[in-house]
C-alpha cells in the first residue's frame, strides 16, 4: 500500500537522484586541452564549453519572455547542436577501431537515455516544466556533442 510517507520519500530519493546526476554531468577541464584547441576545431562560434551559440541568448533576449518566440529560438539551436552532435559522432566513428565503434554505439544508446530520463518534463511545473525540459535537453545535446568532438581531438592526436 503507497501512503503518503512512501510518496515523499519516493520523491526526495528522485529529486536526489535528479541532482547526482546533474552534477556528475559537470564539464570539467581536461588536461593538455587549451583554449586555442578549442577555437581550432570544436565548438566553433560558440561562448562557452558546450558550444551553444551566442545567437541563441540573443534570440532568446528578443523574444522578450514570449513562450512561442523562445521556443522559435529553442528549435532552432537544438537542430543545430543535434546536427553538431550526429556530424561528431560520425567522424568519431570513422577514426576509431571496430572495438572502440561497438562501444562508442553502446556509450550514445546509454548516454540517450539518460538524457531522455534525466530532461523528462515535471508535470506539475506546467509549461514551465517544459520549457526546463527542453533546455536541459539542448544543454545536454551541446555537452555530448562538445565530448565527442574533443575524443575526436584526442583520437587525431594520437596519430
Amino acid at each position: 500500500m503507497r501512503t503518503a510517507t512512501n510518496i515523499i520519500a519516493g520523491k526526495k530519493k528522485a529529486f536526489l537522484w535528479r541532482v547526482a546526476s546533474a552534477m556528475a554531468c559537470v564539464i570539467v577541464p581536461v588536461d593538455g586541452y587549451s583554449q586555442q584547441q578549442a577555437s581550432s576545431g570544436f565548438g566553433k562560434g560558440a561562448d562557452d564549453a558546450t558550444g551553444i551559440r551566442p545567437s541563441y541568448q540573443k534570440c532568446l533576449d528578443a523574444s522578450s519572455g514570449i513562450t512561442v518566440d523562445a521556443n522559435n529560438c529553442w528549435v532552432d539551436e537544438y537542430d543545430y547542436q543535434d546536427k553538431r552532435l550526429n556530424t561528431a559522432y560520425k567522424a568519431l566513428m570513422a577514426v576509431l577501431s571496430k572495438d572502440k565503434r561497438a562501444k562508442l554505439q553502446a556509450d550514445e544508446r546509454i548516454w540517450i537515455a539518460y538524457r531522455d530520463s534525466h530532461c523528462v518534463a515535471d508535470p506539475g511545473l506546467g509549461q514551465s516544466g517544459a520549457v526546463i525540459s527542453q533546455e536541459c535537453k539542448l544543454t545536454e545535446t551541446a555537452k555530448q556533442a562538445a565530448a565527442l568532438e574533443y575524443r575526436k581531438y584526442d583520437e587525431d592526436m594520437k596519430r
